[in-house]
């Protein structure tokens, strides 16, 4: 889902079901009646089926008082990385990207 801050709504935070793509869960999610995206194998006991959220909060600089990390149950997070999302310059376009096409050769992707 995305969340729109009422403060500022340019920007966005992405979270992600990450409980759709874990194999490890898909017995649970057939014996415990798991709620997939298209609503498909509901039953009553389907809240104790595990899910696992992934939350992508951008640009710490500028938006980092705008996030809802707080309103998260800190008991529950099994994982916290903060990572530079990398970016590529003009260069990189002007000079890397013609030549990719010879690295691939024949081989088109």
């Amino acid at each position: 889902f995305i969340h729109n801050y009422e403060k500022d709504p340019t920007r966005i935070e992405m979270s992600f079901d990450l409980s759709c793509y874990q194999p490890m869960l898909a017995e649970k999610k057939l014996n415990k009646g798991f709620v997939g995206p298209a609503g498909d194998h509901q039953r009553d006991d389907s809240k104790h089926v595990p899910r696992i959220f992934q939350t992508i909060f951008l640009d710490a600089k500028e938006c980092g008082h705008l996030w809802t990390r707080e309103k998260l149950d800190q008991s529950k997070v099994l994982l916290v990385k903060w990572w530079k999302q990398f970016a590529h310059t003009w260069t990189h376009f002007l000079f890397t990207v013609p030549l990719l096409r010879f690295i691939q050769g024949g081989t088109s992707s």
